[in-house]
């Protein structure tokens, strides 16, 4: 049975749990919001944390665009940002409570950003039994101009395990392509945490990473996941119909840096015109699974993240 209450939570203040006996959700109220703990009961946090406000964004930029003194809290956990990156627009400083109604057994999650022209919302439910989550995602434009952007949900994930990322090939046609990888600047395509696959991309973490690795590829099947501690965490990303323009088509992004791993996904590029929105969802799910062998081939990867 699902149940919700009001706890105080590691270092983050208040939260909202959600439970049903099979996994646990904590979701921050006191900030951002974050999705700051997901787990199968019993099992350790999923997702990274954050604890010590180690990661933050502040200087010039992020005064003059905000306030005097303004500073974006990593935190951790997952996120909802808006693509395309630009600092100071993606680095609003959300260290106020959070606005959240519940509807039935779902859960809402809403911020404005006055100085971006644009409210943002999460939108949470939580399977009455098993493992499954789905996160609806929402931005509208309450600017007087029009906005080009895209839903990007950003999920950090606890250090020490191994992420994937499938191309999810919709074509076998010969002259056709049917993959495409981005990467990032600081990206060097021979790092030995990177593997790139021809059914999955796969991106370790290295506590001990001096550079960022980050990649982009577009996926059909929107799925990704990460293994860490015996468990096995999926999400999946469900594409509205469009165009993906933003970060030269990126539908599915990893990154991997010293202190965690990214896993996140890109909707469609909308031209949001004032008053309107746009929508973007994703479904999460997590099983207790062993992981997999360095020697392990793609087929047993791509039978591992089929959904």
């Amino acid at each position: 049975m699902l149940t919700y209450t009001t706890e105080e939570y590691s270092t983050f203040g208040k939260c909202l749990k959600l439970s049903n006996g099979h996994v646990y959700v904590y979701v921050t109220l006191e900030f951002g919001p974050r999705v700051i703990s997901y787990g199968l009961e019993g099992h350790k946090n999923m997702l990274f944390e954050d604890s010590n406000r180690s990661f933050s964004v502040e200087g010039t930029a992020m005064d003059r665009h905000y306030y005097p003194g303004a500073r974006w809290y990593l935190y951790g956990g997952h996120r909802l940002a808006v693509c395309p990156e630009l600092v100071p627009q993606t680095y609003y400083p959300d260290n106020n409570p959070v606005e959240y109604i519940t509807l039935c057994s779902t859960f809402q999650f809403t911020t404005k950003e006055p100085e971006n022209g644009i409210e943002k919302s999460m939108t949470i439910s939580m399977d009455e039994t098993g493992p499954g989550l789905s996160l609806h995602h929402s931005v509208k434009n309450i600017s007087n101009k029009s906005l080009v952007l895209a839903i990007w949900p950003i999920t950090a994930v606890t250090p020490g395990g191994v992420a994937y990322a499938c191309y999810g090939i919709d074509s076998h046609l010969p002259g056709m392509p049917n993959r495409d990888i981005c990467l990032w600047p600081a990206t060097d395509i021979r790092d030995k945490r990177l593997d790139i696959g021809n059914h999955v991309v796969i991106l370790r973490h290295d506590p001990l990473a001096t550079s960022a690795v980050k990649l982009g590829l577009t996926s059909q099947s929107g799925v990704c996941g990460y293994q860490v501690n015996g468990c096995l965490f999926l999400k999946k990303a469900l594409y509205e119909p469009g165009e993906h323009v933003l970060d030269m088509g990126a539908m599915l992004e990893l990154y991997s840096a010293s202190h965690c791993v990214e896993m996140e996904s890109l909707s469609p590029t909308y031209t949001l015109e004032p008053g309107e929105t746009c929508k973007h969802t994703e479904l999460w799910t997590l099983k207790a699974h062993e992981l997999l062998p360095e020697v392990c081939n793609e087929t047993e990867i791509v039978s591992l993240l089929d959904w």
